[in-house]
């Protein structure tokens, strides 16, 4: 997290709960692949629940965006480093895994066109798991308009927009997945949830208890245990999970409550959970080939057991990627400022 301090943007850890939540959002993405490969636990986890840590993630980017830098004042300089600190976040793993998948489509992700990986480095649309980043990059680039709004016209003004335009949204929501106007509502949640946070007087056990509630109620909205309790039939996940509005009110309120509450900041905040909020970028744009290298190589016998053998062997990958890839291109991206900064794995 950041705090303002003579102006510059200066990082501090105060919402540990965050890199938790962070790394439940990427784990819940790999379980639904594993889930849809191999019928775990009866297909239950599985059924496009990886939207809902999608979902997650986007949100939390909307929140974070805003609670770090809406005290700050958007200067050329002050941009260039938001920009800088975003693209030493996301871009250099991504890049190395889509000219890593168009030389290697049959093993990674299908970028096996020269107009495939021209929109994946244009940041136009992703196959895959890729899909999240364009979407990503283009709200990173979005976001300083309201950033601007923000210290121009107060905090209200930004809350105000926000509202307008998830109205806008959920009111005209494009038919087309995977564009930012079918999946913008979800950031500005988040910047709204940051927004208000100062407003949200939950504490102690009433905090503890909003933050079991929303969690719980997260785990209902998955779509395969949603038709399991409903008994509705969820058609198109990809579309009907994005336009009801229950996920996004979920989402915020576990984001709030997470602030919040002591027993989120003991559990997401843990060693472990934070460890895996650290390594869950790797984890995302990784899991996926090693779940079907594993699938393919027999090395377990039940779905049980492919899953413990599946969660070391992400794990393993996606820390290897982090402390020899990620944390290596941030310090190396920052360097260049000359005003190094802390490595922040959110």
């Amino acid at each position: 997290m950041y705090e303002v301090a003579g102006g510059d943007v200066k990082q501090r850890d105060d919402i540990p709960a965050l890199a938790g939540l962070r790394g439940l959002a990427a784990y819940i993405v790999f379980v639904s692949h594993f889930t849809n490969q191999t019928g775990f636990l009866g297909g239950a986890l599985g059924h496009g629940a990886g939207q809902v840590g999608v979902m997650l993630f986007f949100a939390l980017s909307g929140f974070l965006m805003a609670h770090r830098y809406f005290d700050a004042q958007p200067s050329v300089s002050e941009v260039g480093r938001y920009a800088q600190s975003r693209a030493a976040r996301v871009l250099p793993l991504y890049l190395l895994v889509v000219l890593a998948s168009f030389a290697l489509p049959h093993w990674l992700y299908p970028v096996d066109s020269v107009g495939r990986l021209a929109e994946h480095l244009l940041m136009v649309k992703g196959v895959s798991v890729l899909w999240t980043i364009p979407v990503e990059v283009q709200f990173y680039a979005l976001f300083p308009l309201f950033w601007l709004v923000a210290v121009r016209f107060g905090r209200v003004a930004v809350a105000l927009l926000c509202v307008a335009l998830m109205v806008w949204i959920y009111a005209e929501l494009p038919s087309r997945p995977y564009q930012l106007t079918s999946h913008a509502h979800f950031f500005l949640g988040g910047m709204l949830a940051a927004v208000a946070l100062p407003l949200v007087s939950l504490r102690g056990r009433l905090a503890d208890a909003a933050f079991l509630v929303s969690i719980a109620a997260l785990a209902l909205l998955l779509p395969g245990i949603r038709e399991i309790v409903t008994g509705e039939k969820i058609a198109s996940v990809a579309q009907t999970v994005w336009a009801d509005p229950m996920y996004l009110l979920c989402c915020v309120a576990a984001l709030l409550s997470s602030v919040r509450s002591p027993l989120a900041g003991r559990l997401l905040g843990s060693g472990p959970a934070a460890f895996l909020g650290a390594i869950s970028y790797s984890l995302y744009l990784l899991h996926l080939p090693i779940l079907r290298l594993l699938a393919s190589s027999g090395v377990a016998r039940t779905p049980d057991e492919l899953f413990f053998v599946a969660n070391i062997a992400v794990v393993v990958v996606a820390a290897a990627s982090f402390y020899w890839i990620e944390r290596p291109a941030q310090t190396w991206f920052r360097f260049l400022t000359m005003r190094p900064q802390p490595y922040s794995a959110l």
